[in-house]
């Protein structure tokens, strides 16, 4: 909520906010869906990848909102602008999604753990949701 009213503030209007808060919508669903494909349970740390994933999906949609907006104010009609954002923009969005992912992936395979007083919590819950959101969110925007 306190993402929407920010963004609210920013944009000057409650329907650009909306579409990145269901990007979000899209991205949680992603990731919920790869833990349970994966057969991870939802852990702290599997929370701490959705908070994570949340911060990166809603730099992209700002991104591409934003191009959306500037093409608007030079005149193009809503669908044009909105097509066109899409195309000058999709680089810049692979290249966040993928930067974003492959440096996750060791935390995603790998078999890191820390030890403290015995226990050794596994970290993959993270990775793997952070990856399953992020990848199906991507997907979503195409």
């Amino acid at each position: 909520m306190l993402i929407f009213l920010v963004m609210a503030s920013l944009f000057e209007s409650a329907l650009y906010p909306l579409s990145i808060i269901t990007s979000i919508l899209f991205a949680i669903v992603g990731s919920i869906w790869f833990l349970a494909l994966t057969g991870t349970t939802i852990t702290m740390m599997a929370m701490i990848g959705f908070m994570i994933l949340i911060g990166v999906v809603v730099n992209i949609g700002i991104v591409l909102i934003a191009h959306v907006i500037d093409l608007r104010a030079a005149g193009l009609p809503r669908r044009e602008a909105i097509l066109q954002a899409g195309r000058d923009r999709l680089r810049p969005i692979l290249m966040t999604t993928l930067t974003t992912l492959l440096g996750m992936l060791p935390l995603a395979i790998g078999d890191a753990q820390c030890r403290r007083r015995g226990r050794r919590p596994g970290l993959p819950p993270d990775g793997a949701g952070h990856h399953g959101g992020l990848g199906f969110s991507a997907l979503s925007r195409c």
